[in-house]
């Protein structure tokens, strides 16, 4: 019995070390194929804004005590590659069998928006316009923005439309895929769960029976999850917005350090410590007008605009509405 003790003791130490190797040599192997993906993906034009996302951490009576920036580690790069190749892989056999399906579609900027965003462009050394847009100019334009001047991203962001679920598949033009959807996440995301349910009907009951009620319903599947898709992110942003305000209460009356990150008629916002914004109000810029298109702010002597540095105090960070009031200092 002992003998047999021994000899399971060395076998498990072998086995372990053997399965080491096997890991070690297959992390290696799948960071090589990530990299392979991104590179495909860079070059067809796919946009990578790469905004890195804030989180407030809270103390056991849900206080916010701490903000940092959250920025996607080479792990979470990795996962993305895989996820968005298994996506596409997904879509385009399904699309090539020709039978109902739901997309992830993402369409062109509007036109309106291509314009108010060069106009934006013309206060800085950036020049951009073109007339048949395409997913590579954006990346082009992104890629060329400077470490200082990566406040322009969100800009960029706002330019894009809106990504949707629909049966009818247009393509996604932020990652240039011409056929997209959403497979990997059925556990949290519902199309996610319908596309699983389509694959196994597809191809695992070879049930191709459709009908125009089988579509019909499929278009309002992807129609309820995208209003309920912004319906969550509303309220996940309106959350943030307050634990944000809640963590401004203590720096009220304080100055600050900040860059301009939007201008409109109603005032400016200015994004202060790790990117939390606030609104410096047109009632407290007295003499300044709202320049509508080249969205400046403008005085017989000063002019704002985007990206600019200013000074501000808080004047008050309102929890209950999500609201933060910054002045300027002058």
């Amino acid at each position: 019995l002992f003998q047999s003790f021994q000899l399971y003791k060395v076998y498990t130490s072998h086995l372990q070390k053997l399965l080491i190797r096997v890991y070690q040599n297959l992390q290696i192997l799948f960071v090589e194929l990530a990299l392979i993906l991104e590179e495909k993906r860079e070059q067809r034009g796919s946009v990578d804004f790469d905004i890195p996302e804030l989180k407030v951490f809270v103390d056991e009576k849900c206080k916010p005590y701490k903000v940092e920036k959250i920025e996607r580690g080479r792990g979470e790069r990795l996962i993305e590659s895989f996820m968005i190749e298994t996506n596409e892989a997904i879509a385009r056999y399904i699309t090539n069998m020709n039978l109902p399906f739901i997309y992830r579609v993402h369409d062109k900027p509007e036109v309106k928006k291509i314009k108010e965003f060069t106009n934006i462009l013309r206060n800085t050394k950036y020049k951009f316009y073109v007339k048949n847009i395409k997913s590579k100019d954006i990346q082009t334009l992104v890629n060329s923005f400077s470490e200082e001047d990566n406040y322009l991203n969100k800009q960029v962001l706002r330019l894009m439309s809106k990504a949707v679920y629909d049966n009818y598949n247009i393509g996604h033009f932020g990652l240039a895929s011409k056929c997209y959807t959403h497979f990997t996440a059925p556990i949290r995301r519902y199309p996610d769960l319908v596309v699983h349910r389509l694959v196994r009907r597809y191809l695992f009951d070879s049930n191709y029976k459709t009908n125009s009620e089988y579509t019909k319903k499929l278009k309002e599947i992807a129609l309820h999850s995208s209003t309920t898709e912004r319906n969550a992110d509303s309220l996940e942003y309106a959350v943030l917005d307050l634990k944000l305000a809640e963590y401004m209460e203590k720096y009220v009356g304080k100055v600050l350090e900040g860059k301009i990150t939007s201008i409109l008629s109603f005032g400016m916002f200015v994004s202060v410590l790790e990117g939390i914004e606030g609104l410096v109000h047109i009632n407290n810029l007295p003499g300044f007008r709202f320049e509508e298109q080249r969205k400046l702010l403008v005085s017989y002597n000063k002019t704002y605009k985007i990206g600019d540095k200013v000074k501000v105090i808080v004047l008050s960070a309102n929890k209950e509405k999500g609201k933060i009031d910054f002045e300027i200092v002058k």
